[in-house]
C-alpha cells in the first residue's frame, strides 16, 4: 500500500527507478512492449518505433509507466482481482 499523502505527491514524469527506490519493489507488475511503428506511443513524438507500457500495483494503488516514466496513477476502490487462463 502507498500512504495517500505520498501517493498524491507522486509527480508525473518521475522515473520508475526513483519510485521503486522510494516505495520498494512492487508486489505485482504487468507490462506490454510494442516494437512496431505507433502514433504517440512514447508521449513525446507523434510517431515512435515502439514503447513499453507497465502497470505497477502496490495494494490498491496502481502506477502506470511508459518507457520507464510515470504517466498515470490510480486507486482501486475494491481489491484488484487477477485471472489465470489455462489452455486445455
Amino acid at each position: 500500500m502507498i500512504p495517500v499523502k505520498q501517493f498524491d505527491m507522486l509527480k508525473f514524469g518521475t522515473p520508475r527507478d526513483a519510485i521503486v527506490e522510494m516505495l520498494g519493489s512492487p508486489p505485482a507488475s504487468h507490462g506490454v512492449k510494442t516494437v512496431r511503428k505507433t502514433v504517440g506511443g512514447n508521449n513525446k513524438v507523434a510517431i515512435a518505433d515502439g514503447y513499453v507500457r507497465e502497470d505497477v500495483i502496490y495494494g490498491d494503488h496502481g502506477l502506470q509507466f511508459v518507457n520507464g516514466t510515470l504517466t498515470g496513477k490510480y486507486r482501486y476502490f475494491t481489491p484488484p482481482k487477477r485471472l489465470l487462463i489455462r489452455n486445455k
